[in-house]
Formats: structure tokens, C-alpha cells, sequence
């Protein structure tokens, strides 16, 4: 299929469509028989990124990201997918479900990072 590279409501509406797929906790885990809550089995991470976004649009992540300074109403979805995504990041990381360097690298595009702020 080729690239979408035209703006028009269809790909707002599908973008929307992408971004709904995400409202619902998705990240699941088996967990063991007893009870613990420890995970015994892992399952696929569904996490909204602009790339998922860009590929259920059948576009570029550069395109999704140019739309994104001339289109508001794009520009909001992926400001709504960004939120979803640090959240599952954080979320999911504190719960133990995500490995935590990945997690950590993930939220470092989030503006999060390791250390203390020292001030006068």
C-alpha cells in the first residue's frame, strides 16, 4: 500500500481511531496460579507510539511529525498518545511489568530522568 502523504480528515479520523485503541488498560500479564502477582508468562506490549500511529495511517513517522506542526487537531492526538504512552511507562514500570532499563530510556523522551535536583 503506498504512503499517505495528503492531510484530510480521514487520516484525523483514523489517527483518533488509533489513539481510542489505547483509552481502555491493555497490558496484560498472566499471572502465576497462586496469586502472587508476579508475572509467569509475558505478553505483547500494546503501547501507543507515533510509530504504531504512523503505520495504522500508512504513512511516515517524518510525515505524522510534520502534520504535527501544521495541523492543531493532529497536533493533539499525538500530544494525547505521548501522555498514554508515559503513562503506561510509568504505570506498567512501577508495577514491575515493563523491563526497568527500557522503561527508564522511554521515559527519558518523556522528560523524566534519574538523579536529584540540588537548588540554592
Amino acid at each position: 500500500m503506498p504512503l499517505n502523504t495528503v492531510y484530510d480528515a480521514s487520516i484525523l479520523a483514523k489517527a483518533q481511531e488509533y489513539s481510542a485503541l489505547f483509552d481502555e488498560e491493555s497490558y496484560q500479564f498472566v499471572r502465576d496460579a497462586g496469586g502472587s502477582g508476579t508475572p509467569t508468562e509475558r505478553q505483547p506490549v500494546k503501547l501507543p507510539t507515533i510509530e504504531g500511529l504512523a503505520l495504522y495511517i500508512h504513512t511516515s513517522k517524518t510525515t505524522c511529525l510534520t502534520w504535527e506542526l501544521q495541523h492543531p487537531e493532529f497536533t493533539q492526538v499525538l500530544s494525547e498518545l505521548r501522555t498514554k504512552q508515559a503513562k503506561a511507562l510509568i504505570e506498567n514500570g512501577l508495577a514491575g511489568l515493563y523491563d526497568p532499563e527500557v522503561t527508564k530510556i522511554m521515559l527519558a523522551k518523556h522528560g523524566y530522568r534519574e538523579g536529584i535536583e540540588l537548588t540554592d
